[in-house]
């Protein structure tokens, strides 16, 4: 199974030729999109109908002659499993599912995610099941797309683990979010990135606290939005996560309150002292890696309020969700001889700082610096002053040669 998102001719003829797909289904709307060959291997094309749902708005008969074969709501009411048919047998190591990454650093890139994961990610959560007269029946709202991490892992995976409710919206709309989360019924809704800002820029709406939603969870939520989105919205939990599609750990923020604000994970004295798989260490702006003691050879780790790379303990390399069919890739993501011989890393690409209090906040894209007048400036840090101007909805910093 692969997941990726809606691109077209070469950037889809590459994720079809990467993840080597031999069976394409698509939806009406989206079908003709898919090519019909990939080099000399011909494609089995298949249009899934979900029209007994909602009619989906583009959805066009077939052409006549056309090689796709249609799947509508009546082929699939007498489905039957064929009696000779052999389940194959899966180990925890196996594929489960490609994830694409955006390619925003190149082609996207597919992500192989192991069964082991599907077990992790379909587990109860540990403030979940604490609390279970306050949290389940869980049932999520979702105006991200399947093909995202966040709504596929922690939405579609997740409910499914713990008996919940997905509710997915067809499309995003920020002017119809609140509408939506109120007449789905949700207590939970999943974000990511700017998805909140933009939401905040609708008109106040008379769903706005209408809803049944108590938690707020995704990744990438900034601090200017982060309280406006609470107060307006009046959901009492944000659950802050620092994930990738390919990271082998990270960081999370369960707290909730006002103390957690913009944070992506806490530990005190004693977590810090027991941890031994994600760390910040230094980073080398100069040569854009990693900083290594000239007399031992090592990283070290960040200090208290520096900015440090976050990298991840790599233990089992038949559990790591590596790029499929991109060797090379998957070396630049790996470190190895960190703190000691023959230890093994993944980078994670981001520079967070450790507060004295404990708290994990995120700083910036590694390689978002620029150089000004001898001092590294930071496009992350300037971005976070200037969106706290009036009339700033969002804005992009980055660091360009002047003459001179």
């Amino acid at each position: 199974m692969a997941a990726s998102n809606l691109v077209a001719d070469d950037p889809l003829r590459h994720c079809i030729n990467i993840s080597e797909a031999k069976l394409i289904v698509a939806t009406p709307d989206l079908v003709d999109h898919v090519p019909v060959s990939i080099g000399v291997r011909d494609l089995r094309r298949f249009s899934l109908n979900f029209g007994f749902v909602s009619l989906l708005s583009g959805t066009k008969e077939l052409r006549s002659g056309s090689t796709v074969t249609p799947i509508g709501p009546n082929d699939l009411v007498h489905l039957s499993v064929d009696p000779q048919f052999r389940r194959p047998v899966r180990l925890p190591k196996d594929v489960w599912v490609l994830m694409f990454t955006s390619g925003t650093t190149g082609k996207p890139k597919a992500v192989s995610l192991k069964n082991f994961l599907l077990i992790a990610v379909s587990a109860a959560n540990a403030q979940d099941a604490t609390n279970p007269g306050r949290y389940y029946p869980l049932r999520t709202y979702s105006c991200l797309p399947l093909f995202h991490a966040t709504a596929f892992l922690t939405g579609l995976v997740h409910c499914c683990g713990v008996s919940g409710t997905l509710c997915l919206s067809r499309k995003f709309s920020a002017s119809k979010f609140s509408q939506e989360l109120t007449e789905s019924r949700a207590t939970r809704m999943l974000f990511v990135g700017e998805l909140c800002r933009y939401i905040l820029s609708a008109p106040p709406s008379e769903y706005d606290k209408a809803h049944q939603c108590i938690v707020a969870a995704g990744n990438g939520l900034q601090g200017d939005v982060w309280v406006r989105f609470q107060e307006r919205f009046n959901i009492p939990e944000i659950r802050e996560v620092y994930r990738s599609t390919e990271s082998v750990a990270g960081f999370d923020n369960q707290n909730g309150g006002a103390i957690g604000v913009e944070k992506v994970g806490y530990s005190g004295a004693l977590g810090r002292f027991l941890e031994d798989t994600v760390f910040l260490v230094k980073y080398d702006h100069e040569n854009e890696n990693l900083y290594r003691d000239p007399k031992t050879g090592f990283c070290v780790q960040a200090a208290v309020g520096e900015p440090g790379e976050a990298i991840a303990r790599v233990r089992f390399m038949k559990f790591y969700p590596d790029y499929y069919n991109n060797p090379e890739a998957n070396q630049s993501k790996l470190v190895r001889d960190v703190f000691k011989k023959g230890d093994l890393f993944q980078r994670l690409g981001d520079l967070l700082v450790r507060d004295k209090d404990g708290w994990i906040r995120f700083h910036e894209r590694t390689g978002d610096t620029y150089r000004w007048r001898g001092e590294n400036v930071s496009a992350g840090e300037v971005k976070e002053y200037m969106v706290q101007l009036p009339n700033i909805h969002d804005i992009v910093v980055y660091g360009t040669k002047l003459p001179g």
